[in-house]
């Protein structure tokens, strides 16, 4: 007749958890090629972007304003406050102009000064009057600022 073991005793070479030499082998392995692997085949990181440097300066024969390096350009290297200042490389509209988002759930309307969120209309739920509600209230928007929009102490930024 066989002999009956307890499964809550160690026995067998102290084998309770069945690990054993191989098992842990094998582990090491799998997780050796997993880092192998992310390292080649992963996403890969940015290259750096070599800096541009400053256009020659200008002859005396051509006036600064009809020069085009006298417009302002979006650089596409990130300016650090040292070698630019910030306001150098901003790029404004001449007029506000909404944009609107709109599916059969919701209407959202953007402004171009700052992505502000003009109105946010929920289609599917209604305010106490009974029309859609608009998750951006106006008279508060007028005193506070607009939803989604970032406030800083420093003018500069």
């Amino acid at each position: 007749m066989a002999e009956i073991q307890n499964p809550n005793q160690q026995g067998g070479g102290g084998r309770g958890f069945g690990f054993d030499s191989g098992s842990l082998y094998g582990f090491i392995i799998v997780f050796v090629l997993m880092v192998v692997a992310f390292q080649i085949w992963g996403p890969k990181k940015p290259q750096p972007q070599p800096e541009q440097k400053n256009q020659p300066a200008q002859t005396s024969t051509q006036p600064a304003a009809t020069t085009p390096a006298a417009t302002t350009v979006p650089s596409a290297a990130p300016a650090t406050p040292s070698t630019a200042p910030a306001a150098a490389n901003t790029v404004q509209a001449s007029s506000e102009k909404e944009t609107i988002v709109e599916n059969e759930l919701y209407r959202i309307v953007f402004s171009n000064r700052g992505a502000d969120v003009k109105s946010w209309i929920l289609k599917k739920y209604k305010d106490d009057a009974g029309k859609p509600l608009d998750l951006v209230n106006s008279d508060t928007a007028a005193k506070l600022g607009v939803p989604l929009s970032l406030f800083t102490y420093d003018a500069g930024l």
